[in-house]
């Protein structure tokens, strides 16, 4: 512990164990945990309840990207149908890579954000689609990029096809409050000439 982070260099797939807890999980349905890092990386949260231990079906796969500053990341593991009755342990896989200098400022068990798209949702793309996952676009082109990242590490440039095509779409199902009700939908309308 420095500075009231704890601080070190990571191994692969190095981890963190929580005591016995007694959460519910129809209560408590986000892991979240502030961090620095020198690599990004891959890493896992685990849980189990009253029967058995840690298993590798049972898991929230999260990216912890390179940052001089602590972040703040939040799992949704309320999403994962594995995540009910009562939890007894979790474990957090922070960040698979080896050699990464973290700085890991607190972890916590806590409820969905009212109103807050989670930014670290965007970025994550594990299937590898070139797609942010839980997102469907329908543009003639699109590509990551760093250049026009107002916030996180990378932005998605999308365009239409022209001059027939002239509008792009790209709609994503994200939690706006507790009650499921509201998703967050993006139309983006390009017009060429004037």
């Amino acid at each position: 512990m420095s500075g009231g982070f704890l601080r070190g260099v990571t191994q692969y797939d190095c981890m963190l164990t929580s005591p016995e807890l007694d959460i519910p999980a129809d209560e408590f349905t986000v892991v979240e945990f502030r961090v620095s890092s020198t690599i990004t990386g891959g890493g896992e949260i685990f849980w189990h309840g009253a029967e058995g231990g840690f298993q590798d079906e049972i898991k929230r796969r999260h990216v912890v990207h390179a940052s001089a500053e602590p972040r703040v990341y939040r799992s949704p593991v309320g999403e994962i149908e594995a995540w009910q009755g009562v939890i007894k342990r979790i474990r957090l896989d922070l960040l698979n890579p080896a050699g990464a200098e973290i700085a890991l400022d607190y972890v916590r068990i806590t409820t969905a954000p009212i109103g807050i798209v989670p930014n670290f949702s965007f970025e994550d793309d594990f299937d590898g689609d070139g797609v942010p996952d839980g997102w469907r676009v329908d543009a003639a082109d699109m590509a990551w990029t760093a250049e026009h990242a107002v916030q996180g590490d990378r932005s998605l440039m999308i365009a239409a096809q022209a001059p027939e095509h002239r509008v792009v779409t790209a709609t994503a199902h994200v939690l706006l409050d507790r009650t499921g009700l509201y998703a967050f939908d993006a139309t983006i309308a390009h017009q060429e000439g004037g």
